[in-house]
């Protein structure tokens, strides 16, 4: 078969491979054509055929270079909190751009993991506080990063419930607690009776943490079990309960 009729044959036969895979099978036809162990225009032996080229070092070496790279831009802008902002400046897109390069890398499928678990820790956060707008706007990006993640059903029942939750708020005096009355150590009775008949859960506002350690303290004097509670920096004493 003469050369022009072999590459009609392939161009028809192969029209989805690449044109540097059609060239490789032109040349092990032709290969095949000479007699055996005919020298190649080169003076060479031939290959035998169906053999395939060895995917050159240096550009195994290039890609891992380029990966090495976006890792580490990756990480820089993780820290910077530039997630998935601004647009071609951010994490996941390279976190994406790696996966393009070396699929299935498990730094990158880790990183676009944490990118999840961030926007969902933010959500929670200011679900707590009662920003629920933030919230879900927080969890609807974790959702657009990754769908499927494990941790997305259970942030966003969190949140539902945080939406649904009562609270009670007990200011406290602020003298009454530096003076640390009876008044204010009755009150504090009160709000531990509070918190066991509803099981509830407590977000203690103090003005310092020793403050903070001390209403805690009275708290856990009038209930069986010890409280659950978090304990938030604030300019006036506050005593918050969830159920």
């Amino acid at each position: 078969m003469g050369l022009d009729s072999l590459m009609r044959t392939l161009s028809l036969k192969y029209t989805k491979i690449s044109t540097l895979s059609v060239f490789m099978l032109l040349m092990a036809g032709c290969e095949l054509m000479q007699p055996s162990g005919t020298p190649t225009p080169s003076g060479q032996p031939s290959e035998p055929p169906g053999k395939e080229p060895a995917v050159s070092e240096p550009e195994t070496l290039k890609s891992k270079r380029e990966v090495d790279r976006l890792l580490r831009q990756a990480a820089v802008a993780f820290e910077d909190k530039r997630l998935i902002t601004p647009v071609s400046d951010n994490a996941f897109y390279r976190y994406l751009r790696i996966l393009t390069i070396d699929p299935g890398n498990e730094r990158a499928e880790q990183g676009i993991s944490n990118i999840v678990e961030k926007y969902l820790e933010w959500a929670i956060a200011n679900a707590e506080r009662r920003q629920f707008p933030a919230a879900i706007r927080y969890l609807n990006k974790a959702k657009s990063v990754d769908r499927s993640h494990p941790n997305i059903a259970a942030a966003e029942k969190h949140i539902k419930e945080q939406q649904s939750a009562n609270r009670t708020i007990y200011p406290l005096p602020a003298a009454a607690v530096d003076e640390k009355t009876s008044e204010v150590i009755q009150k504090l009775y009160e709000i531990g009776r509070a918190i066991t008949q509803h099981d509830a859960r407590v977000i203690i506002v103090g003005r310092t943490d020793a403050e903070g350690r001390w209403i805690y303290q009275q708290l856990n004097k009038a209930t069986p079990d010890r409280v659950r509670a978090e304990f938030e920096p604030g300019r006036e004493p506050v005593v918050r309960l969830i159920y």
